[in-house]
Protein backbone atom coordinates (compact mmCIF):
# COMPACT_ATOMS: atom_id res chain seq x y z
CA UNK A 1 0.00 0.00 0.00
CA UNK A 2 1.12 3.54 -0.82
CA UNK A 3 -1.61 5.25 1.15
CA UNK A 4 0.21 6.56 4.23
CA UNK A 5 3.04 9.07 3.82
CA UNK A 6 1.62 11.16 1.01
CA UNK A 7 1.99 14.85 0.19
CA UNK A 8 -1.18 16.26 -1.31
CA UNK A 9 -1.74 19.82 -2.40
CA UNK A 10 -5.12 21.54 -2.60
CA UNK A 11 -5.54 24.83 -4.47
CA UNK A 12 -8.70 26.86 -3.80
CA UNK A 13 -9.04 30.52 -4.73
CA UNK A 14 -12.53 31.47 -3.56
CA UNK A 15 -14.34 31.49 -0.23
CA UNK A 16 -16.65 28.68 -1.38
CA UNK A 17 -13.63 26.75 -2.66
CA UNK A 18 -11.99 27.13 0.75
CA UNK A 19 -15.05 25.52 2.36
CA UNK A 20 -15.02 22.65 -0.14
CA UNK A 21 -11.26 22.28 0.31
CA UNK A 22 -11.61 22.03 4.08
CA UNK A 23 -14.14 19.21 3.85
CA UNK A 24 -12.01 17.46 1.25
CA UNK A 25 -8.98 17.76 3.53
CA UNK A 26 -10.83 15.91 6.29
CA UNK A 27 -11.77 13.12 3.88
CA UNK A 28 -8.19 12.88 2.62
CA UNK A 29 -6.95 12.50 6.20
CA UNK A 30 -9.33 9.59 6.66
CA UNK A 31 -7.98 8.00 3.49
CA UNK A 32 -4.33 8.90 4.11
CA UNK A 33 -3.94 9.14 7.92
CA UNK A 34 -0.34 10.40 7.80
CA UNK A 35 -0.58 12.62 4.73
CA UNK A 36 0.81 16.16 4.56
CA UNK A 37 -1.66 18.71 3.18
CA UNK A 38 -0.58 22.05 1.76
CA UNK A 39 -1.44 24.55 -0.98
CA UNK A 40 -3.61 27.66 -1.34
CA UNK A 41 -6.72 28.25 0.75
CA UNK A 42 -8.24 30.21 3.60
CA UNK A 43 -9.21 29.92 7.25
CA UNK A 44 -11.43 26.87 6.74
CA UNK A 45 -8.67 24.87 5.09
CA UNK A 46 -6.17 25.90 7.76
CA UNK A 47 -8.59 24.77 10.47
CA UNK A 48 -8.79 21.41 8.66
CA UNK A 49 -5.01 21.01 8.85
CA UNK A 50 -3.88 22.37 5.48
CA UNK A 51 -0.66 24.41 5.48
CA UNK A 52 -1.52 27.31 3.18
CA UNK A 53 1.43 28.85 1.38
CA UNK A 54 -1.01 31.43 -0.03
CA UNK A 55 -4.05 32.83 1.78
CA UNK A 56 -6.84 32.96 -0.82
CA UNK A 57 -8.98 35.27 1.32
CA UNK A 58 -6.52 38.13 0.98
CA UNK A 59 -4.77 37.31 -2.30
CA UNK A 60 -6.84 35.32 -4.73
CA UNK A 61 -10.57 35.86 -4.36
CA UNK A 62 -11.75 38.00 -7.28
CA UNK A 63 -14.17 37.88 -10.16
CA UNK A 64 -14.47 39.73 -13.45
CA UNK A 65 -11.87 40.73 -16.00
CA UNK A 66 -11.21 44.21 -14.63
CA UNK A 67 -11.03 42.89 -11.06
CA UNK A 68 -8.52 40.22 -12.14
CA UNK A 69 -6.41 42.87 -13.84
CA UNK A 70 -6.30 44.92 -10.64
CA UNK A 71 -5.11 41.91 -8.64
CA UNK A 72 -2.87 40.53 -11.39
CA UNK A 73 0.44 41.28 -9.66
CA UNK A 74 -0.66 39.53 -6.47
CA UNK A 75 -1.99 36.52 -8.40
CA UNK A 76 1.22 36.13 -10.39
CA UNK A 77 3.28 36.42 -7.23
CA UNK A 78 1.11 33.72 -5.62
CA UNK A 79 1.49 31.50 -8.68
CA UNK A 80 5.25 31.94 -8.67
CA UNK A 81 5.54 31.10 -4.98
CA UNK A 82 3.37 28.00 -5.30
CA UNK A 83 5.44 26.85 -8.27
CA UNK A 84 8.64 27.25 -6.28
CA UNK A 85 7.20 25.42 -3.27
CA UNK A 86 6.03 22.54 -5.45
CA UNK A 87 9.47 22.27 -6.99
CA UNK A 88 11.19 22.22 -3.57
CA UNK A 89 8.77 19.80 -1.93
CA UNK A 90 7.13 17.85 -4.73
CA UNK A 91 3.64 16.57 -3.81
CA UNK A 92 2.25 13.22 -4.90
CA UNK A 93 -0.91 14.91 -6.19
CA UNK A 94 -2.30 18.37 -6.88
CA UNK A 95 -6.05 18.83 -6.40
CA UNK A 96 -7.47 22.05 -7.83
CA UNK A 97 -10.89 23.42 -6.91
CA UNK A 98 -12.67 25.71 -9.40
CA UNK A 99 -10.83 29.11 -9.91
CA UNK A 100 -9.69 28.07 -13.43
CA UNK A 101 -7.74 31.11 -14.66
CA UNK A 102 -5.31 30.63 -11.80
CA UNK A 103 -5.48 26.87 -11.40
CA UNK A 104 -4.87 26.14 -15.08
CA UNK A 105 -1.52 27.90 -14.79
CA UNK A 106 -0.73 26.03 -11.58
CA UNK A 107 -1.57 22.73 -13.29
CA UNK A 108 0.87 23.56 -16.09
CA UNK A 109 3.61 24.06 -13.51
CA UNK A 110 2.71 20.79 -11.81
CA UNK A 111 2.73 18.81 -15.04
CA UNK A 112 6.23 20.08 -15.87
CA UNK A 113 7.26 18.49 -12.57
CA UNK A 114 5.41 15.25 -13.49
CA UNK A 115 2.90 15.79 -10.66
CA UNK A 116 -0.50 14.18 -11.38
CA UNK A 117 -3.49 16.53 -11.15
CA UNK A 118 -7.11 16.05 -10.13
CA UNK A 119 -9.71 18.76 -10.79
CA UNK A 120 -12.59 18.92 -8.30
CA UNK A 121 -15.41 21.25 -9.41
CA UNK A 122 -14.27 21.86 -12.96
CA UNK A 123 -14.70 25.19 -14.78
CA UNK A 124 -18.06 25.87 -16.38
CA UNK A 125 -17.01 24.93 -19.91
CA UNK A 126 -20.65 24.18 -20.72
CA UNK A 127 -21.38 27.90 -20.35
CA UNK A 128 -18.31 29.43 -21.95
CA UNK A 129 -14.78 28.71 -23.20
CA UNK A 130 -15.60 25.18 -24.33
CA UNK A 131 -12.12 24.92 -25.86
CA UNK A 132 -10.81 24.39 -22.34
CA UNK A 133 -12.03 20.80 -22.62
CA UNK A 134 -8.84 19.96 -24.53
CA UNK A 135 -6.75 21.23 -21.61
CA UNK A 136 -8.77 19.12 -19.16
CA UNK A 137 -8.26 16.09 -21.38
CA UNK A 138 -4.52 16.57 -21.89
CA UNK A 139 -3.31 17.80 -18.48
CA UNK A 140 -5.42 16.00 -15.90
CA UNK A 141 -5.39 12.54 -14.45
CA UNK A 142 -9.10 12.87 -13.65
CA UNK A 143 -12.00 15.30 -13.11
CA UNK A 144 -14.58 15.10 -10.31
CA UNK A 145 -17.72 17.03 -11.29
CA UNK A 146 -20.70 18.01 -9.12
CA UNK A 147 -23.54 18.34 -11.63
CA UNK A 148 -24.97 15.24 -13.34
CA UNK A 149 -24.93 16.74 -16.85
CA UNK A 150 -21.23 17.66 -16.64
CA UNK A 151 -19.92 14.10 -16.85
CA UNK A 152 -21.68 13.42 -20.15
CA UNK A 153 -20.77 16.86 -21.53
CA UNK A 154 -17.06 16.43 -20.80
CA UNK A 155 -16.80 12.80 -21.88
CA UNK A 156 -18.31 13.68 -25.27
CA UNK A 157 -15.56 16.26 -25.67
CA UNK A 158 -12.68 13.93 -24.93
CA UNK A 159 -12.35 14.20 -21.14
CA UNK A 160 -12.53 10.45 -20.49
CA UNK A 161 -11.52 10.25 -16.81
CA UNK A 162 -14.47 12.33 -15.68
CA UNK A 163 -16.74 11.27 -12.82
CA UNK A 164 -19.91 12.68 -11.29
CA UNK A 165 -19.34 12.47 -7.52
CA UNK A 166 -22.52 14.17 -6.31
CA UNK A 167 -23.07 17.72 -5.09
CA UNK A 168 -21.88 18.68 -1.58
CA UNK A 169 -24.86 20.91 -0.92
CA UNK A 170 -27.39 18.23 -1.82
CA UNK A 171 -25.89 16.15 1.00
CA UNK A 172 -25.47 18.82 3.66
CA UNK A 173 -28.56 21.04 3.47
CA UNK A 174 -31.60 18.80 4.15
CA UNK A 175 -30.98 18.69 7.92
CA UNK A 176 -30.64 22.49 8.16
CA UNK A 177 -33.89 22.88 6.21
CA UNK A 178 -35.63 20.88 8.94
CA UNK A 179 -34.26 23.24 11.61
CA UNK A 180 -35.93 26.39 10.24
CA UNK A 181 -38.25 26.89 13.23
CA UNK A 182 -35.41 26.54 15.73
CA UNK A 183 -33.20 28.96 13.78
CA UNK A 184 -35.95 31.60 13.72
CA UNK A 185 -36.44 31.17 17.46
CA UNK A 186 -32.71 31.74 18.04
CA UNK A 187 -32.92 34.87 15.87
CA UNK A 188 -35.86 36.12 17.92
CA UNK A 189 -38.21 36.18 14.92
CA UNK A 190 -41.87 35.30 15.21
CA UNK A 191 -43.00 32.45 12.97
CA UNK A 192 -45.42 34.77 11.13
CA UNK A 193 -42.96 37.66 10.79
CA UNK A 194 -41.46 38.17 7.35
CA UNK A 195 -37.68 38.02 6.90
CA UNK A 196 -35.90 39.02 3.68
CA UNK A 197 -32.31 37.84 3.16
CA UNK A 198 -30.04 40.07 1.08
CA UNK A 199 -26.76 38.59 -0.15
CA UNK A 200 -24.56 41.31 -1.64
CA UNK A 201 -21.58 39.05 -2.35
CA UNK A 202 -18.33 38.21 -0.62
CA UNK A 203 -15.91 40.45 -2.52
CA UNK A 204 -15.52 44.13 -1.74
CA UNK A 205 -16.00 45.03 -5.41
CA UNK A 206 -19.35 43.19 -5.45
CA UNK A 207 -20.50 44.79 -2.22
CA UNK A 208 -19.63 48.32 -3.35
CA UNK A 209 -21.49 47.85 -6.62
CA UNK A 210 -24.58 46.14 -5.22
CA UNK A 211 -25.12 47.89 -1.89
CA UNK A 212 -26.64 51.21 -3.09
CA UNK A 213 -29.11 49.34 -5.32
CA UNK A 214 -30.20 46.87 -2.64
CA UNK A 215 -30.33 49.49 0.10
CA UNK A 216 -32.82 51.51 -1.92
CA UNK A 217 -34.94 48.41 -2.56
CA UNK A 218 -34.91 47.57 1.16
CA UNK A 219 -35.85 51.12 2.18
CA UNK A 220 -38.86 51.07 -0.14
CA UNK A 221 -39.94 47.65 1.10
CA UNK A 222 -39.71 48.51 4.80
CA UNK A 223 -41.49 51.82 4.22
CA UNK A 224 -44.47 49.89 2.81
CA UNK A 225 -44.12 46.91 5.18
CA UNK A 226 -42.79 48.30 8.51
CA UNK A 227 -42.70 44.85 10.16
CA UNK A 228 -40.45 43.36 7.48
CA UNK A 229 -37.01 42.38 8.80
CA UNK A 230 -33.79 42.38 6.77
CA UNK A 231 -30.90 39.91 7.14
CA UNK A 232 -27.71 40.78 5.26
CA UNK A 233 -24.84 38.41 6.09
CA UNK A 234 -21.39 39.62 5.03
CA UNK A 235 -17.95 38.11 4.90
CA UNK A 236 -15.50 39.95 7.15
CA UNK A 237 -13.87 42.77 5.20
CA UNK A 238 -13.28 46.52 5.31
CA UNK A 239 -16.91 47.26 4.39
CA UNK A 240 -18.67 45.19 7.04
CA UNK A 241 -19.28 48.08 9.45
CA UNK A 242 -20.47 50.40 6.66
CA UNK A 243 -23.33 48.22 5.41
CA UNK A 244 -26.59 49.27 7.04
CA UNK A 245 -30.08 48.23 6.00
CA UNK A 246 -33.38 49.32 7.59
CA UNK A 247 -34.84 46.84 10.11
CA UNK A 248 -31.58 44.89 9.94
CA UNK A 249 -31.25 42.06 12.45
CA UNK A 250 -28.10 41.03 14.31
CA UNK A 251 -26.54 37.99 12.66
CA UNK A 252 -23.70 37.32 15.08
CA UNK A 253 -22.99 33.59 15.36
CA UNK A 254 -25.33 32.71 12.47
CA UNK A 255 -24.08 31.21 9.23
CA UNK A 256 -25.30 32.31 5.81
CA UNK A 257 -26.91 28.88 5.41
CA UNK A 258 -28.91 29.36 8.60
CA UNK A 259 -30.02 32.81 7.45
CA UNK A 260 -31.19 31.44 4.11
CA UNK A 261 -33.07 28.69 5.88
CA UNK A 262 -34.81 31.14 8.21
CA UNK A 263 -35.70 33.68 5.50
CA UNK A 264 -39.08 33.88 3.76
CA UNK A 265 -37.43 35.12 0.56
CA UNK A 266 -34.10 36.39 -0.71
CA UNK A 267 -32.43 38.84 -3.05
CA UNK A 268 -29.23 36.99 -3.81
CA UNK A 269 -26.26 37.76 -6.01
CA UNK A 270 -25.28 35.16 -8.59
CA UNK A 271 -23.24 32.30 -7.16
CA UNK A 272 -23.31 29.28 -4.86
CA UNK A 273 -25.92 30.89 -2.59
CA UNK A 274 -28.47 30.56 -5.42
CA UNK A 275 -28.29 26.78 -5.22
CA UNK A 276 -28.25 26.88 -1.43
CA UNK A 277 -31.51 28.84 -1.43
CA UNK A 278 -33.14 26.45 -3.88
CA UNK A 279 -32.17 23.36 -1.87
CA UNK A 280 -33.36 25.01 1.35
CA UNK A 281 -36.70 25.95 -0.23
CA UNK A 282 -36.23 29.72 0.05
CA UNK A 283 -37.79 31.72 -2.84
CA UNK A 284 -35.35 34.24 -4.31
CA UNK A 285 -34.45 36.53 -7.18
CA UNK A 286 -30.89 36.60 -8.50
CA UNK A 287 -29.02 39.80 -9.29
CA UNK A 288 -25.54 40.67 -10.49
CA UNK A 289 -23.78 43.74 -11.82
CA UNK A 290 -20.21 44.14 -13.02
CA UNK A 291 -18.28 47.05 -14.49
CA UNK A 292 -18.79 47.82 -18.17
CA UNK A 293 -15.50 46.30 -19.37
CA UNK A 294 -16.30 42.96 -17.77
CA UNK A 295 -19.87 43.08 -19.11
CA UNK A 296 -18.77 43.71 -22.69
CA UNK A 297 -16.20 40.91 -22.67
CA UNK A 298 -18.56 38.48 -20.95
CA UNK A 299 -21.29 39.01 -23.52
CA UNK A 300 -18.83 38.13 -26.27
CA UNK A 301 -17.73 34.91 -24.58
CA UNK A 302 -20.70 33.47 -22.68
CA UNK A 303 -22.95 31.24 -24.77
CA UNK A 304 -25.92 31.19 -22.39
CA UNK A 305 -28.79 33.61 -21.79
CA UNK A 306 -29.32 32.39 -18.21
CA UNK A 307 -26.69 32.76 -15.51
CA UNK A 308 -27.97 31.30 -12.24
CA UNK A 309 -27.18 27.61 -11.83
CA UNK A 310 -30.77 26.95 -10.73
CA UNK A 311 -32.00 28.05 -14.16
CA UNK A 312 -29.42 25.87 -15.87
CA UNK A 313 -30.53 22.85 -13.85
CA UNK A 314 -34.23 23.61 -14.33
CA UNK A 315 -35.24 26.46 -16.70
CA UNK A 316 -37.02 29.56 -15.39
CA UNK A 317 -36.69 28.58 -11.74
CA UNK A 318 -35.70 32.04 -10.49
CA UNK A 319 -35.90 35.55 -11.99
CA UNK A 320 -32.56 37.07 -12.97
CA UNK A 321 -31.69 40.78 -12.83
CA UNK A 322 -28.32 41.26 -14.49
CA UNK A 323 -26.45 44.43 -15.48
CA UNK A 324 -28.88 47.11 -16.74
CA UNK A 325 -31.82 45.09 -15.35
CA UNK A 326 -30.26 45.12 -11.89
CA UNK A 327 -32.19 48.13 -10.57
CA UNK A 328 -33.66 48.93 -7.19
CA UNK A 329 -37.18 49.18 -8.64
CA UNK A 330 -37.07 45.74 -10.26
CA UNK A 331 -35.59 44.10 -7.19
CA UNK A 332 -38.23 45.78 -5.01
CA UNK A 333 -40.98 44.33 -7.20
CA UNK A 334 -39.37 40.87 -7.20
CA UNK A 335 -38.97 40.81 -3.42
CA UNK A 336 -42.55 41.96 -2.83
CA UNK A 337 -43.92 39.11 -4.98
CA UNK A 338 -41.69 36.49 -3.37
CA UNK A 339 -42.61 37.63 0.13
CA UNK A 340 -46.34 38.22 -0.21
CA UNK A 341 -47.66 36.53 -3.36
CA UNK A 342 -48.49 32.92 -2.46
CA UNK A 343 -48.95 31.85 -6.10
CA UNK A 344 -45.55 33.21 -7.08
CA UNK A 345 -43.93 31.54 -4.08
CA UNK A 346 -45.53 28.14 -4.66
CA UNK A 347 -44.62 28.13 -8.36
CA UNK A 348 -40.97 28.76 -7.58
CA UNK A 349 -40.87 26.22 -4.75
CA UNK A 350 -42.27 23.55 -7.08
CA UNK A 351 -39.36 24.18 -9.45
CA UNK A 352 -36.89 24.08 -6.56
CA UNK A 353 -38.26 20.65 -5.64
CA UNK A 354 -37.34 19.48 -9.15
CA UNK A 355 -33.79 20.79 -8.67
CA UNK A 356 -33.48 18.93 -5.37
CA UNK A 357 -34.64 15.79 -7.14
CA UNK A 358 -32.07 16.24 -9.93
CA UNK A 359 -29.16 16.72 -7.55
CA UNK A 360 -30.25 14.00 -5.16
CA UNK A 361 -30.11 11.29 -7.79
CA UNK A 362 -27.72 8.56 -6.81
CA UNK A 363 -24.15 8.39 -8.04
CA UNK A 364 -23.81 5.45 -10.40
CA UNK A 365 -20.77 3.51 -11.57
CA UNK A 366 -17.67 2.64 -9.61
CA UNK A 367 -18.08 5.30 -6.90
CA UNK A 368 -21.64 4.45 -5.89
CA UNK A 369 -20.47 2.41 -2.88
CA UNK A 370 -18.65 5.35 -1.29
CA UNK A 371 -20.79 7.48 1.01
CA UNK A 372 -20.32 11.17 0.49
CA UNK A 373 -18.93 13.51 -2.15
CA UNK A 374 -15.63 14.12 -0.40
CA UNK A 375 -15.06 10.42 0.27
CA UNK A 376 -15.51 9.74 -3.45
CA UNK A 377 -12.99 12.44 -4.35
CA UNK A 378 -10.55 11.04 -1.77
CA UNK A 379 -10.96 7.59 -3.29
CA UNK A 380 -10.29 9.01 -6.76
CA UNK A 381 -7.18 10.73 -5.36
CA UNK A 382 -6.04 7.41 -3.89
CA UNK A 383 -6.39 5.66 -7.23
CA UNK A 384 -4.38 8.36 -9.01
CA UNK A 385 -1.58 8.27 -6.44
CA UNK A 386 -1.40 4.48 -6.38
CA UNK A 387 -1.29 4.26 -10.17
CA UNK A 388 1.50 6.83 -10.52
CA UNK A 389 4.89 5.48 -11.61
Amino acid sequence: MRNNRQKIWISAGEISGDEYGANLALALKEKFPSCELAGMGGSNMRAAGVRTHIDCESTAATMGFAEVLRKASGLYAALSRLGSEMKKNKPNLLITIDFPDFNFRLIKKARKLAIPCLYFITPKVWAWREKRCSFLSEKLSACAVIFPFEEDFLRKRGVKNCYFVGHPLAESLPKIKQDRTKIRERLGIGQNQKLLAIFLGSRESEIKRHYPILKDSAERLTAKYPDLLIAAPLAKNNLTEKIKFPNQINLKDFSSIEILSAADAGLIKSGTSNLQAALLGTPFAMFYKVNQLTAVIARLLINRSDFSIVNILYPESAPEYVQENCTSAKLYDAAEKLLFNDVCRSQQLAKFAKITEILSQGVTGEFRHFKGVYQRVAELASRIINSAP
